[in-house]
């Protein structure tokens, strides 16, 4: 890693306390401290500066001088570079309280702004070595901004200097000379920061997982305590989406970081999916928990982890990669009072009469303290089933909430957006084009249950403030631990004259809450970067420092101030959303509609600065087609219309989404995280990373060829002989070479 990167700390002192400097460099700053007017060292140290030269006349003793002791040779950037017979190298000099000081005002800072790159890391020597800077430029700003603080930090009148472009070599030479002051004035020299430099271990994760939880609706805004613990602390990710829209699937995908088409677990129940499909198909040996026990960490999971894990199989096998476990097992996974649970593999037992997220909470705190106590790194799950509906003998009915907090939102009642029971039914296509107008007894019974998934969810808030609170009495431990709240699919009550559900392509199922605080992310604020379940399992690899696998369909998201930046660049744009079978009705008085069981889709969403788009082909062959920045409520379907409505012709524009989608239908691993480079090959010629760059004219003929996105039939599971075209038409280079072929191994 370049050396002029990432922090460096240069301490020394003389005999004189006139001659007193402390030097430290953050991104393209240096602070010079007590450097007193008139001295010849910090004249010098300020016209490099200014001038951009490096510092070449700063001699260190000759006593201290060895055969490795060259500057070339002390790089700060590298690990174990002072050896046993290195020991006077000044490079390992360097210790003592004022890094401990120094570290304060970066992390302070760094808190309390939520930049990147706040963790000091030490390497064998003691040194502060650079940590992930690539972009000088993220934080430059907020260095400026927040220069009195750091002043008053360090008591100093420091002055704060734009370093200069030959910075390396000035760096490099500033802290030979440092070192050798300090190593010339001390009692006795130590060969290391052993004792003085402590590597930080590597980060905890706490995740929180709901069940059915919707975020269209607002129901976040009736948790204060996840507001006041994660919200205010962290960010939310407002365009954050589920890729399958229930329950076993869309778990699955978040445990594995693929897609469902990948993981073949489609459904919540046999053939096609629910827990036994999810053993036969071998992830039980090859999913998240196995992958962190083997990286060294310690890992905890209690409530639902999945459809089909019940009391008949809840050993056979037990789920794997976890060192302690509470789970909430069928038939009464979504009983709030009467539920069956397996403590770390025993016999299930009976939870009659007591309330289910309770336990989950008190189950989640005692293996909090669990991991805690452990002094390892440790990841917890926990999966309360609020505000999923309760399982009755007649069907799904409305969930109950805790005896204290039953009527506590007496009254509330949907949100009556513009998409709610509409008076016309016509934006959307297959049964959502047709579905009746709601009675009015329907429509209380909309609002009775969205009054008790509010009041469900009081419980969940309050388990959210006890791992909270938990971790506050280790501040330690809270300062490096990062928490996730998400639930696994969203839902929907009566828009577009639903009933109760969560299975359709709308934003009201797919879009879900996710709100993280940790080391780094900024505080009480939001972002709209487009990020998905598949992209968990890689953020929780880069948070644990594990290379990411080459079989991940997601990329890590951007926690960070200074990833958010980057991911305008590096990040796609698009979200993949699909779905296999029936769609699930969930109110005891309404009737489904027959054509709701032919419900396979394949989706897209398109999210950028600029454009929003949501993208659907059924099973049917019918489609949709919604500009999101100026219809959020889904109410017009452009596909078949003609025009410039979206801010592009509406023809040329599904070309190009269906040919995205096309790719993405059955992509695996770089394929699904860069699909515009599958169409676009390196060989082409053509550099296309956006849907803005696919949409100039010269394609139109390219994209105008392809085969579109398309079904025989609407199968249950994933099953390929149904679902039409495999795989686009790459571009083709100007030589003419046919790269279709060479391409194909980026798909199942």
């Amino acid at each position: 890693m370049n050396s002029t990167r990432g922090y460096k700390f240069m301490i020394g002192q003389k005999n004189s306390p006139e001659f007193t400097y402390k030097l430290f460099k953050v991104f393209d700053f240096a602070v010079l401290e007590r450097c007193l007017e008139g001295n010849e060292f910090c004249k010098n140290f300020t016209q490099y500066l200014e001038a951009g030269k490096p510092v070449i006349d700063i001699k260190y003793p000759a006593s201290l001088q060895s055969k490795n002791d060259d500057i070339n040779d002390c790089n700060l950037t590298r690990k174990n570079d002072c050896k046993e017979n290195d020991k006077n190298c000044p490079c390992c000099k360097i210790t003592g309280e004022p890094f401990a000081k120094m570290n304060r005002v970066i992390k302070l800072d760094y808190e309390q702004y939520g930049l990147d790159g706040c963790t000091q890391e030490c390497d064998s020597r003691g040194i502060i070595t650079p940590t992930d800077m690539d972009e000088n430029k993220v934080c430059r700003y907020d260095f400026e901004k927040n220069a009195e603080m750091i002043r008053n930090e360090l008591k100093t009148s420091a002055v704060i200097y734009p370093m200069a472009p030959a910075l390396e070599q000035t760096l490099l030479a500033l802290q030979a000379a440092a070192a050798s002051v300090t190593t010339a004035n001390a009692a006795t020299p130590k060969p290391s920061g052993h004792g003085h430099c402590k590597k930080r271990p590597r980060p905890n994760i706490v995740f929180i997982m709901t069940d059915d939880q919707d975020k269209t609706m607002g129901s976040t805004d009736y948790q204060p305590l996840l507001k006041k613990y994660i919200g205010e602390q962290g960010t939310e990710f407002h365009k954050h989406f589920c890729t399958v829209s229930l329950c076993c699937p869309s778990r699955v995908s978040l445990l594995t970081g693929k897609a469902a088409h990948n993981t073949n677990v489609t459904n919540v129940v046999s053939p096609y999916g629910g827990y036994p499909k999810f053993v036969a198909e071998g992830h039980n040996e090859n999913y998240l928990p196995v992958w962190l026990q083997q990286a060294g960490y310690n890992t905890y999971y209690t409530g639902k982890l999945m459809n089909s894990h019940g009391v008949q199989n809840y050993n056979d096998p037990s789920p794997a990669g976890w060192n302690r476990s509470d789970y909430l097992l069928d038939p009464r996974t979504y009983n709030y009072f009467d539920s069956y649970m397996s403590l770390d593999g025993q016999e299930p037992r009976s939870m009659e009469g007591t309330y289910s997220t309770d336990n989950i909470r008190d189950r989640a705190v005692e293996f909090l303290g669990n991991g805690i106590d452990a002094g390892k790194p440790f990841f917890l799950g926990v999966a309360p089933i609020g505000p999923h509906q309760e399982f009755t003998p007649n069907g799904f009915d409305w969930p109950l909430p805790a005896a204290r907090h039953r009527g506590l939102f007496e009254g509330l009642k949907v949100p009556r957006t513009p998409n709610f029971n509409p008076a016309s039914a016509g934006g959307g296509a297959h049964y959502l084009a047709s579905a009746p107008e709601l009675e009015p007894d329907q429509l209380e019974y909309l609002d009775t249950n969205y009054q008790r998934r509010i009041e469900a969810l009081q419980s969940v808030d309050e388990l959210v403030e006890a791992l909270v609170r938990k971790l506050e009495q280790h501040p330690d431990v809270l300062a490096n631990t990062y928490v996730f709240y998400t639930s696994d699919n969203g839902y929907h009550l009566g828009q577009h004259r639903l009933p109760p559900g969560k299975c359709t392509s709308m934003e009201e199922d797919i879009n879900v809450p996710l709100l993280v605080r940790g080391p780094g992310v900024a505080r009480n604020a939001s972002v709209s970067i487009p990020t998905s379940h598949t992209d968990l399992a890689p953020t929780f690899f880069r948070i644990a420092g594990i290379d990411l696998r080459d079989d991940f369909d997601g990329v890590p998201m951007p926690l960070t101030v200074k990833q958010q930046r980057q991911s305008k660049v590096i990040r796609g744009e698009h979200v993949n959303v699909e779905y296999w079978g029936g769609a699930f009705l969930e109110g005891t008085i309404f009737q489904r509609d027959a054509a709701m069981r032919n419900n396979t889709y394949k989706a897209l969403r398109v999210v950028a600065a600029d454009y929003d788009f949501m993208y659907t082909v059924w099973c049917t062959n019918e489609h949709m087609l919604y500009d999101m920045k100026q219809d959020r409520y889904q109410m017009h379907n452009l596909y078949g219309t003609s025009g410039n409505a979206t801010g592009y012709p509406v023809d040329q524009l599904k070309a190009r989404l269906d040919t995205l989608l096309l790719t993405l239908i059955n992509c695996k691993g770089e394929v699904c995280r860069k699909p515009w480079s599958f169409v676009f090959p390196p060989s082409s010629g053509q550099k296309i990373q956006t849907l803005a760059d696919a949409m100039d004219p010269q394609y139109d003929e390219f994209f105008g060829s392809q085969e579109a996105v398309s079904f025989s039939d609407c199968p249950r599971g994933h099953l390929l002989e149904f679902e039409g075209p495999f795989a686009p038409r790459p571009f083709v280079s100007e030589e003419g070479e046919d790269i279709s072929e060479a391409r194909m191994e980026g798909w199942v």
